[in-house]
This record gives structure tokens, sequence and C-alpha cells, in this order.
């Protein structure tokens, strides 16, 4: 597995493909926005993941102090998942930002139309040695678990990188 960071995704059609299939359109930043976003901030990754040269995810990600990196967007290509890729991204970023890795996971338990997706999302996180932070993001008109590698990572540094992002985040305990 390899990370491959690029210049430009506008008319990169594998890595549109996968965006728009992967995100339903009112969790998506427009690409053209995103690629503005990367190219005046030195932190904002935009990156597809490779194997054997071979195109099978992407993932659009942010670097914080110490190591940590938040990934705003991560997805596999829907004909390769079930394949262990996704396991060994989430191993791959895990490497790059050894201090932590942090991001969203859709809320559970609210009997969304998608429930039984977002069940095995947050189960294929857990499995891949993601913890819950116990913290609730709500954002984009959506609610999202704070799912991370290390508690040495918090809400607040998430928080300080989707303001990067333009994206307005309110926080709450899981219990609130």
């Amino acid at each position: 597995m390899e990370l491959v960071n690029l210049d430009r995704i506008i008319g990169n059609q594998p890595f549109e493909r996968i965006y728009l299939e992967a995100f339903p359109a009112e969790e998506r930043i427009a690409l053209t926005d995103l690629q503005d976003l990367s190219d005046a901030n030195v932190n904002i990754y935009l990156s597809q993941l490779e194997q054997a040269g071979e195109m099978c995810g992407l993932a659009i990600h942010y670097a914080l102090p110490g190591e940590k990196g938040f990934l705003l967007y991560f997805a596999m290509d829907s004909r390769l998942r079930g394949q262990g890729i996704g396991t060994q991204a989430l191993a791959l970023f895990k490497q790059i930002y050894p201090g932590g890795i942090i991001l969203e996971c859709e809320l559970i338990g609210e009997n969304a139309e998608n429930e039984e997706l977002r069940q095995a999302r947050y189960r294929f996180y857990l499995r891949n040695g993601l913890l819950d932070s116990g913290t609730i993001s709500e954002n984009m008109g959506g609610k999202y678990h704070l799912m991370r590698s290390t508690a040495q990572i918090t809400p607040l540094e998430y928080q300080e990188a989707v303001h990067h992002f333009g994206i307005k985040a309110t926080l709450m305990e899981l219990n609130d």
C-alpha cells in the first residue's frame, strides 16, 4: 500500500468517481474548493491510495502538529471493498501519523435509512484499532462519532483541523 499525494484532483477520473460514489452530496465539499484549499494550505493533502500501482482509494487529510492527522475523507474503491485494503490503508495512516489519527464516523443508533451500513463502518474502525472518543461532532447537516487511534489526539485538535476546511463543527459529549 502506498499513499501518493496529488497536485491536482480535478480531471482525475478514478478519484472523482470514488469521491462521488462514497460520500452523499450533503457531506461533500466541491472538488474545486478542496483543490483551492490544498493549494493555499501546505497541511491539506489530496491523496490517492495505490496498491500494485493501481488506485484503490482516496484520502483528504490534514497534518496536525505532533505527527497527528485528521482524515476528512477516506474511501476505498467500492469494487475492491472486502479485500482488506481499507485495513491496510488505516495501518499506513497510523504509520504516517504516529501521534494519532482522528476521523468522523456517522452516528449509530439513530434509526437512519443506512443504519446497517453505519454500524458496519463503526465496527470496521473498532476492529482496526480506532477508539470512540466519546465526542460527537455535528457539522454539514450530520452527526458523527469522533474515532481516534490514540488518546493523544483530541477533539479540540479535530476542531482545529476542520476549521481549515471551512467546516463549522459543534462538539458534544456522547451522553449529552
